[in-house]
C-alpha cells in the first residue's frame, strides 16, 4: 500500500489492473479455450469431442443446469437452464453464458439443443432469445465462425425486438431458369437443415419445361423425411399464423395479373401491411410486397387454384 493508498500487484515489471487470486488466474483463460467454440471446422470430430466431455464430471455437472424444456424447434430441443449456477461454477461453470447458448458455441450444450438462461423465460424475451440462438446454431453448424454468425443473429433478435416485423431466419437462393418451383423448395429445405441441390430437387418434382406441380413439391418434400401439404384459399391471417409457428409458406401465384406469368416465392414474414418474400428470382434473394397487392395475384391460371400454399414442416 503506498501513501495514496493504492495497492497494485506487480508480475514481471508490468502493473496489473485488478488483484486475482493465484487460484482463480487462469480460470477465464481456460473457460475460453476448453468450453466454447470459435468455429467448427469439422462435424465428426467435434461430435466425438463434445460426447467424451458430456461424459466426464464437468460435462454431468453442466447438464444438471438444465431446469425446464419449452419446446423443440424443428428437432431442436429447447430447454431453460440456470444461468446463475453456469456463471458460478469453476470448471463446471461457464461466466460468460449469458441470455442463451447453442451446441455449436459451447461445448457443454449437446448438439441438438438451445439453451436459455431461466431469467430471460419472460415473454418478451424469450422469443428473440430463441431466434437468435437457432439461426446462429444453424450458421455455426454449416461452417461460419462465431463473429459473423453472432452478428447475423444478432440483428435478427433487433428486428423481433422492435415488434414492427415478424420474419423468419430464412435464407435466399438465385433459381436456374424456369427452376422457381425446386429453388423454392430449397430455400425451405435449407432453413430446416435438409441441404439438397436445387438440380436434385428438381428431379424430385419432376419439373419440367411447363414448370413444377405444386403436388409433385409436397411429394418431394415427404420422400426427403418433412411433413408437407397444400393448402388453398389461404387468409392473410392464416398465413402470418403459420409463419409466426416458425413455418415458411410457398406460394404459387401470378407475376402479374392475368398474364400467366406463374411463380414461386417463399413467404418467410409479415408486418402490418406486407409480407417478406424470399423470391429465388430477385437478384437481392428477398423483397416486401404489399399484402392486399399480393392476394389479387395469388392464384394459378393453369390449375385453377385460388391462394394455394405450400407448407413444408418437420
Amino acid at each position: 500500500m503506498d501513501s495514496g493508498g493504492k495497492l497494485e500487484k506487480v508480475v514481471a515489471g508490468k502493473n496489473r489492473f485488478v488483484y486475482i487470486p493465484k487460484d482463480f488466474q487462469d480460470i477465464y483463460l481456460w473457460q475460453e479455450e476448453n468450453l466454447r467454440i470459435g468455429r467448427v471446422s469439422n462435424l465428426k470430430s467435434y461430435s466425438v469431442r463434445k460426447k467424451k466431455f458430456l461424459a466426464s464430471k464437468e460435462g454431468r455437472k453442466f447438464l444438471s443446469y438444465r431446469t425446464k424444456k419449452v419446446t423443440n424447434l424443428h428437432g431442436v430441443a429447447v430447454w431453460l437452464v440456470d444461468g446463475v449456477a453456469i456463471r458460478g461454477g469453476l470448471k463446471a461453470g461457464d461466466i460468460d453464458f449469458t441470455m442463451g447458448g447453442h451446441g455449436y458455441r459451447y461445448l457443454y450444450v449437446p448438439e441438438e439443443e438451445i439453451w436459455i438462461d431461466n431469467s430471460n423465460a419472460h415473454r418478451g424475451d424469450l422469443e428473440p432469445v430463441i431466434w437468435h440462438e437457432y439461426i446462429e446454431r444453424n450458421l455455426m453448424k454449416n461452417g461460419m465462425d462465431y463473429g459473423n454468425a453472432h452478428t447475423v443473429a444478432s440483428n435478427l433478435e433487433i428486428t423481433l425486438r422492435e415488434g414492427t416485423y415478424f420474419v423468419l431466419p430464412v435464407g435466399t437462393f438465385r433459381q436456374t431458369a424456369g427452376f422457381c418451383g425446386p429453388a423454392a423448395l430449397k430455400i425451405v429445405l435449407d432453413y430446416y437443415q435438409y441441404p439438397l441441390t436445387e438440380k436434385a430437387l428438381a428431379r424430385l418434382c419432376q419439373t419440367t419445361q411447363a414448370g413444377t406441380d405444386p403436388q409433385k413439391m409436397v411429394e418431394a418434400a415427404q420422400k426427403v423425411g418433412l411433413q408437407s401439404y397444400q393448402k388453398e384459399n389461404m387468409t392473410a391471417e392464416e398465413v402470418k399464423k403459420i409463419v409466426k409457428s416458425g413455418i415458411p409458406v410457398i406460394a404459387n401465384f401470378q407475376l402479374k395479373p392475368k398474364k400467366g406469368e406463374g411463380h414461386y416465392a417463399v413467404i418467410i414474414g409479415y408486418h402490418k401491411d406486407g409480407f417478406i418474400l424470399s423470391d429465388p428470382q430477385e437478384d437481392r434473394g428477398y423483397r416486401e410486397i404489399k399484402i392486399k397487392d399480393f392476394m389479387k395475384l395469388w392464384y394459378e391460371l393453369e390449375d385453377q387454384t385460388v391462394r394455394q400454399g405450400i407448407i413444408v414442416g418437420t
